[in-house]
């Protein structure tokens, strides 16, 4: 048996998906050695796996994992590719002819097999072409035309384009699939065609598909690059709005107010305002936005809530019995015990585990949406190959992982322990001078301001506390800034002076270079990251509510404060060392079961 024997027995006529198990033939059944070493060579071929673009073909191994991988274009030598240049390719079945001849030609770039490449992918493009399966045959015709440009092969070229053009004339735009739109683009691309005609038929496709958006808007984007092929921008504007109105009109259709109905209208009329504003249509972006946001002010009713009850008796017992004993002084210490400062480091090696235990999770965006049903912030997903190629997506994705420990910590531990505090103390604001007075963190003259704060928020006045501590805390970090020789402050043009934003403050060099960077990255994430609590931003905006204000990670920021001044007071740090409080019994894991 000769190899083209062996060859022209595979039943498989695809190109992309030959499998291995086509190469069924033993080795040992052909007549010589250089058949089996020709067969071997281009089963191996044909097992790479191949990725076809508008103008590119790459080869690349069928599988790669744990540092090792398949067959790959590397490991084809001198000697292969003079075998493959050698073979009779009127011999060889046509989707195997196509594959081996084009990697002659990416490869080697010679003229000959590129010629034989696009005839062998114009056959195969009849071959496959149905109206039902046609995939793998447009990337054979992509290819096609894609070579013939290479080699300035113009009749080729002409011949694939007319043999697309036809079809989309054949087909008239009535199909219920992507076929047409697939074959229009192909010759939008090439400005290939009549293209009064081609305008008709996407005209006809948005009237027949009124429901599929996916298709519409695929329509109305080659709608527009037909008028940009004409120069008609007066065509290109009213194409943009029309879409604008379609995706209005889509959103006014979805009349159920439940939450997948409702957040679907929202991203439509999102999509329609976009294009209005690229319009500069500002009137009727405006209209639109006024549905968005009446459309949003649903969606918080309509969420569903995922509850787990837990029995916390026995965490109450123990917090009390850890109070047991304690001077208010001590008490106060011993509250900030149970607020953890994490470091950084570590909540990322948290990240990339749960990255790779739970990959599907983090294959798509997640967005915050606040009261109002408004999207606040939209997280990107993880590089799942390198995440840590961008180290700002990163550092959010850290930054929410650290509010959920944050918010979980003021929840338990922090709400039970200011509990005890309130009940259990019957303090005056004086009480509070051995955290305050003579501390050297405190901006000079705002002592009594830290005091009365820190005042209200031990005895339930989280609102107000909070209120005042997210600014005077960004005041502080200001105050360490330029302590340190750091430039708070930037020079306009017109000569004035702003204070620069809070976000560049906590990044300033000077800054980062002596203080605890982990300490900065937390308050930063608590005051100004969309992506953390973002509490100094919802004060200003006057967002924070009084509920939000008792909420878990509010909580939380007001015991990170209490905290944050007990480093740099000589009397906390006196009492911290004192027996009392210097051993703390860790709670057992299982003290809070699950109910339900």
């Amino acid at each position: 048996m000769t190899v083209y024997d062996a060859l022209n027995q595979i039943e498989s006529n695809s190109f992309e998906f030959l499998e291995i198990s086509a190469f069924q033939h033993k080795i040992n059944n052909f007549d010589s050695e250089r058949d089996k070493q020709i067969y071997d060579l281009i089963k191996n071929i044909c097992s790479m796996y191949v990725r076809i673009s508008d103008t590119k073909i790459e080869f690349q191994p069928f599988i790669t994992l744990m540092g090792k991988r398949s067959f790959g274009i590397q490991d084809m030598t001198k000697e292969d590719f003079e075998i493959l240049e050698s073979l009779n390719f009127s011999l060889i079945p046509v989707n195997i002819r196509a594959r081996i001849t084009d990697l002659l030609w990416t490869e080697k770039k010679i003229y000959s097999f590129a010629i034989i490449a696009i005839n062998s992918y114009m056959i195969l493009f009849d071959q496959l072409f149905s109206d039902d399966e046609w995939l793998e045959s447009l990337n054979m015709i992509r290819r096609s035309i894609s070579i013939s440009i290479q080699i300035n092969q113009k009749e080729k070229y002409i011949e694939t384009c007319e043999s697309v053009y036809q079809h989309i004339l054949r087909i008239d735009g009535m199909d219920k699939s992507f076929l047409s739109i697939r074959l229009i683009s192909i010759v939008v691309r090439e400005k290939y065609g009549d293209i009064d005609t081609i305008i008709n038929i996407l005209n006809k496709i948005i009237l027949n598909n009124d429901s599929n958006v996916h298709m519409v808007k695929a329509a109305y984007k080659l709608l527009g690059e037909c008028f940009k092929c004409k120069g008609d921008n007066t065509g290109i504007h009213d194409t943009h709005m029309a879409l604008g109105h379609y995706y209005e009109e889509r959103s006014e259709k979805l009349t159920e107010d439940d939450f997948r109905s409702l957040s679907i209208a929202v991203d439509y009329l999102q999509k329609a305002i976009f294009i209005y504003r690229n319009c500069r249509m500002a009137e009727q972006a405006e209209k639109a936005h006024k549905k968005m946001v009446f459309l949003q002010s649903k969606i918080p009713q309509t969420m569903g809530v995922t509850r787990r009850r837990y029995d916390v008796s026995n965490l109450s017992h123990y917090m009390n019995e850890t109070f047991e004993g304690l001077s208010f002084s001590e008490a106060l210490l011993r509250l900030i015990q149970f607020t953890s400062f994490r470091k950084k480091e570590d909540i990322k090696k948290d990240v990339l585990n749960a990255l790779t235990e739970h990959p599907l999770s983090h294959l798509f965006r997640k967005k915050a949406i606040n009261s109002a049903g408004q999207t606040t912030f939209t997280l990107q997903p993880l590089d799942m190959h390198d995440p840590e190629s961008d180290p700002q997506i990163l550092n959010l994705h850290i930054h929410q992982r650290l509010l959920e420990y944050e918010t979980i910590d003021g929840d338990l531990f922090l709400r039970i322990a200011l509990g005890i505090i309130r009940h259990k103390y019957d303090f005056q604001i004086t009480d509070l001078d051995f955290l305050i007075l003579d501390n050297p963190i405190i901006p000079q003259g705002r002592e009594s301001i830290f005091k009365s704060a820190v005042y209200m928020a031990l005895k339930g006045q989280e609102y107000e506390a909070i209120h005042i501590l997210s600014s005077q805390i960004e005041n502080l970090f200001r105050n360490l800034a330029r302590e340190l020789g750091a430039l708070t402050v930037t020079l306009e043009d017109d000569g004035t002076s702003k204070q620069k934003l809070l976000t560049s403050v906590f990044d300033l060099p000077e800054l980062v270079d002596a203080y605890d960077n982990d300490i900065l990255f937390l308050f930063k994430g608590l005051l100004n990251e969309q992506a953390g609590a973002n509490i100094r931003n919802n004060v200003a905006h006057g967002l924070l509510t009084e509920t939000s204000a008792k909420s878990g990670v509010c909580i939380y920021f007001i015991c990170a404060v209490i905290r944050l001044l007990s480093y740099s007071s000589s009397e906390c740090i006196n009492i911290l060392n004192s027996p009392k409080l210097k051993d703390l019994n860790p709670p057992d894991r299982d003290i809070m079961p699950v109910l339900s």
